[in-house]
């Protein structure tokens, strides 16, 4: 089972009826203490944003090779203030391959120090990825240049790091199930389905965390669900320091079905 608190007056709510040994997300007690339900703080969330999350720019065409006789300089800027920089391909050409031209564009910022880095997805387009990491994660395309290789490649745009508000503005619905925090979800926010599996699956783990965390489906907590506190907390008609209103969403493992018994 994984939560997601939902109100922001909620901090320090004890759940104490069902076996906190068992609960997967770090508890803010020491194990075999009760364990805590409070709404995720800014700093928590952006903690984990800062600790994986990069952006990058995914170019549409999905041609195995391009002409790059003409079109071989990739120009970039790394922030908004910053200065355009040029990175160019040395193998000049008709029917020149996108593996070639990752290689050649690497070694281009590698040369310069530059804080991108250049892939290939399973459909032969081109990607480009900041390796800069947190909110200073950005990468704007210059297109129209001399010798512009970025149109060929079907690269354009301005990416910047995803906030705290993405998360928040993204994974509350208002309706139940009141939270969608599955994997689905979590990579549409800005750029991290083109994050590596490698960087997002942690994010993800960190990130559930910080929502609310999961719960070992033991029989006291089954008890719970049902009947005892997190069924209180997952009532609409919750009450807490005056005001009505779910404190927190029971998901399936799928992290946007409501959970049930």
């Amino acid at each position: 089972m994984k939560i997601v608190t939902l109100r922001s007056d909620i901090v320090g709510l004890k759940v104490d009826d069902i076996d906190p040994v068992n609960r997967i997300a770090v508890c803010r007690e020491p194990p075999g203490q009760n364990i805590e339900i409070s709404y995720p703080s800014d700093d928590e969330i952006q903690t984990v944003i800062d600790n994986y999350v990069y952006v990058s720019v995914l170019g549409s065409d999905t041609a195995a090779s391009i002409d790059t006789s003409s079109a071989y300089n990739l120009q970039l800027k790394r922030s908004a203030a910053g200065v355009t920089e040029t990175f160019a391909i040395t193998t000049h050409g008709a029917g020149t391959a996108k593996t070639a031209i990752v290689s050649e564009l690497n070694t281009a910022f590698a040369s310069a120090s530059a804080t991108f880095v250049a892939r290939l997805d399973a459909s032969n387009r081109v990607i480009i990825s900041s390796t800069i990491i947190g909110s200073n994660s950005y990468i704007q395309v210059i297109t129209g240049g001399a010798n512009d290789i970025a149109g060929a490649l079907g690269l354009s745009g301005t990416v910047t790091s995803t906030t705290v508000s993405d998360i928040r503005t993204n994974i509350v619905l208002g309706v139940s199930p009141w939270a969608d925090i599955s994997i689905t979800n979590i990579a549409s926010i800005g750029t991290h389905d083109l994050m590596l599996d490698s960087d997002f699956s942690p994010f993800y783990y960190d990130l559930v965390q910080v929502l609310g965390g999961v719960i070992v489906e033991s029989a006291e907590a089954l008890t719970s669900f049902t009947s005892g506190k997190l069924h209180v907390l997952n009532d609409t008609s919750f009450t807490w320091n005056g005001t009505a209103g779910i404190a927190i969403a029971c998901l399936e493992d799928d992290g946007s079905t409501q959970f049930t018994v």
